[in-house]
């Protein structure tokens, strides 16, 4: 199974050149059963290279299987045990999604370049390539980086911004913007 996803993971590398960690979670699951096993030997090895004599070989060993044990649960504690959410890093989604879902109705058609903020408001949306608002769309959602946050954009249509809020407030690169399609 784990070489069957190993291949899985090898053409997708290939085809797409794009390997996330979702895609790599999987693999993870399934090795994780053998870390017991791992730690096992490992400590086995240990206690060889560090036994003075070979009575005292079996405490050693189950003396380093449980320092090993200790530390790898001191990292996945440390790792779980953070500061910041987990999605604080797409905080403007969320944000985004929100003014959506509070201030516009259940009809307005929502043009966008990424679908996710319209499924997480509730709303109907089309897809939006550059600049060219689809005719029947009511508000546009679009991302702005570097330079092009800071200024104002045009599109083919008389547009008002409505709202505007980072991707992520500690790294001010990409702000989604919120305009209203004037009739």
């Amino acid at each position: 199974m784990i070489v069957l996803y190993l291949v899985m993971l090898l053409l997708l590398h290939i085809d797409y050149s794009y390997i996330s960690r979702r895609h790599c979670m999987p693999i993870v699951v399934f090795t994780a059963f053998y870390i017991p096993v791992g730690l096992q030997i490992l400590a086995r090895w240990l206690s060889k290279r560090t036994s003075k004599n070979g009575l005292a070989v079996r405490k050693n060993r189950q003396r380093w299987f449980f320092i090993l044990a200790a530390v790898g649960f001191s990292i996945c504690t440390a790792k779980f045990d953070r500061i910041t959410p987990l999605s604080w890093k797409k905080q403007g989604y969320i944000d985004t999604a929100k003014w959506l879902k509070e201030n516009t109705s259940e009809k307005d058609l929502i043009a966008m370049e990424d679908s996710r903020i319209g499924f997480y408001a509730q709303r109907s949306s089309r897809r939006m390539d550059g600049e060219k608002i689809p005719g029947n769309a009511t508000y546009v959602v679009k991302f702005l980086y570097g330079k092009q946050a800071k200024d104002s954009i045009t599109f083919n249509r008389e547009v008002r911004k409505r709202y505007s809020v980072w991707m992520n407030k500690k790294k001010a690169e990409k702000r989604i913007v919120i305009y209203e399609v004037m009739k």
